[in-house]
């Protein structure tokens, strides 16, 4: 376990204690068990994201049409209806 020294804003420090004081009360180690929380969530919803993402990746949303190759075909005007 490690000891790190944290200067904070006076806001952010009132935040902190105030979520602190909610979630374990006056516990001797509820600053700590919040900052844990917060940066365990912090990992989770990065983690949710990079799957969402490789999902989507490797399951491209299906479109009607013809889907531009080159930068040629994007500035097609014919391929938009554009006139």
């Amino acid at each position: 376990m490690g000891v790190l020294t944290v200067s904070l804003s006076n806001d952010t420090e009132i935040m902190l204690r105030k979520m602190a004081e909610e979630n374990f009360g006056s516990r001797k180690d509820a600053l700590s068990k919040t900052i844990e929380m917060a940066l365990s969530k912090c990992k989770k919803d990065k983690e949710e994201s990079i799957a969402r993402l490789k999902y989507y990746m490797d399951n491209p949303i299906k479109v009607k049409g013809k889907i531009p190759k080159t930068r040629d075909e994007i500035y097609d005007r014919k391929i938009f209806g554009w006139y």
